[in-house]
This record gives structure tokens, sequence and C-alpha cells, in this order.
């Protein structure tokens, strides 16, 4: 059964390059523009998506990316959360590790590199309570979640 994917991003040329690099690799996406849209396709169906990958920044700089994680922790399922952003100070990357994001991706980042992670992702293969964070040169470190 092929994975679906809700790729959240206010810029079409970025949904259009994450839509047809993961459907090229067999992926269901879906694409919404903004937190309305995002609600609308996360509320039709609770356990559609296996992961939810959101811009951080969306709609003139907001950080609508953590409405998103905050709409999610409300909702009776969990799928995984990717967040993507150019801004990768600790600050924000903490606030969204404890917001529950499963995987950070500093913007620009190497898709082969991010295609691998999101397989791992998939898979399972992070310990339970690990997030993940992929920087710009393409190499991945995980960072064990505090208990």
């Amino acid at each position: 059964m092929a994975h679906r994917i809700l790729l959240i991003d206010d810029d079409e040329a970025v949904l259009d390059v994450f839509q047809l690099l993961l459907t090229s690799r067999n992926y269901i996406v879906d694409c919404a523009r903004d937190m309305k849209e995002a609600e609308e396709h996360l509320g039709q169906d609770h356990n559609k998506y296996s992961v939810v990958i959101a811009d951080l920044c969306l709609t003139h700089g907001e950080m609508e990316g953590l409405q998103v994680l905050e709409y999610i922790s409300r909702q009776p399922f969990k799928p995984r959360i990717v967040v993507c952003s150019g801004n990768a100070n600790s600050d924000v990357r903490e606030k969204v590790r404890i917001m529950g994001a499963d995987m950070f991706l500093t913007k620009p980042f190497i898709f082969k590199t991010f295609l691998e992670e999101l397989g791992n992702l998939l898979n399972d293969a992070l310990p339970p309570g690990a997030v993940q964070s992929v920087n710009n040169a393409g190499t991945s470190m995980r960072h064990a979640i505090d208990a």
C-alpha cells in the first residue's frame, strides 16, 4: 500500500517539485497552500496521511507551520510530521521538536538524502521518541527527545 503525504507550502514551485519527486517514488501526494486548505485535507479522513510535510512559514512569513503542529496534536490520528524551513535557528528547532515534529528539514536540502530519511521515517527506523534533523549539507543528525 502506498503512503499518502500531505504537502503544505504557499510556494507553488516548491509544491510542484515535491509532488513530482514524491509521486515518482510511488507516494500519493495531496497539496495545501495554507492552513485552511490543510485543515480541509486533514479533516476529511483522520487516518488518510502517513506523513504531513509543512513549511514553517506560510502566507507572508507567519509561522503557520506551528499551527499545523498544534492542529495535528489535537486530532485522534498522529501522522509523522516533517517541518521545512530556511530558518534553522536552535530556538525554532527546539519549539518544533517539543510540538511533536518527527523531522526538521533546513532549506536547501539534498532530495536524495531527504528521500532516504523519509523512507526511514515511514519504516519506523527511528527509535520511539526521537526527532530527526536534516541540514543543508545533506547529513542527518538524530537527537533523542528528553523524557
